[in-house]
C-alpha cells in the first residue's frame, strides 16, 4: 500500500508510452524510500572510488624516490673559508632542484665520535643530485671546501619522507 504524507503519494513511478498501441502505462517502480536508499549506495560507491583514487596517488607520490648530498666534516682549519663555500654553494644546489635539511647544528653521538658538522641537501631525484655534484659549477666549491676542511660526501637515495 503507498504511503501517504501531506496528502502526496510516496511512490516512485515511471510513465510509459507504449510504442504498440499507443496507450499509456505507468510502472511502480518502488516507494520513494527505496528510490532514495539506492541513491544513496550509488552516492556511497561513487564517494569510495573517489577516494580510492585519490589515496593511491598519494601513497604513489609519497614512494617516489628522493636523494640526499650528505656532508660530513672531520676537521676544520679555515673557518672563514668554509663558511665562504658553504655561501656559494646554497644558490647553486637551489638552481638544481636541492634544498637544505641540516645544515650544522647540535650533534649528540651515540656511538663512537660525532662529526664536527653534519650537512644534509635533499634532492627529488639520485639524478638531480649526481648532476649538481657532477656540475662545473660546483667543482671551484668543492676544491675550495677540500682546501680548509677534511670532509666525506656522498649521495643516498632514499624514499620521500
Amino acid at each position: 500500500m503507498p504511503s501517504k504524507k501531506g496528502g502526496l503519494s510516496r511512490e516512485f513511478i515511471e510513465p510509459h508510452w507504449s510504442r504498440y498501441d499507443g496507450s499509456f502505462t505507468v510502472f511502480i517502480l518502488g516507494t520513494w524510500e527505496v528510490f532514495v536508499n539506492k541513491l544513496a549506495i550509488a552516492c556511497a560507491c561513487i564517494f569510495g572510488v573517489a577516494m580510492g583514487a585519490g589515496g593511491t596517488a598519494t601513497l604513489q607520490a609519497q614512494s617516489k624516490a628522493s636523494a640526499y648530498f650528505v656532508t660530513e666534516t672531520l676537521e676544520v682549519s679555515d673557518q672563514a673559508g668554509f663558511m665562504k663555500a658553504i655561501q656559494d654553494a646554497n644558490p647553486l644546489h637551489k638552481a638544481h632542484g636541492g634544498r637544505y635539511l641540516v645544515l650544522g647544528g647540535k650533534i649528540a653521538a651515540l656511538h663512537g665520535e660525532p662529526p664536527k658538522r653534519l650537512t644534509i641537501v635533499a634532492f627529488e631525484t639520485f639524478e638531480q643530485a649526481n648532476n649538481w655534484l657532477r656540475s662545473a659549477e660546483y667543482a671551484p666549491i668543492d676544491t675550495a671546501v677540500q682546501k680548509v676542511a677534511k670532509t666525506r660526501s656522498f649521495i643516498i637515495e632514499g624514499v620521500a619522507p
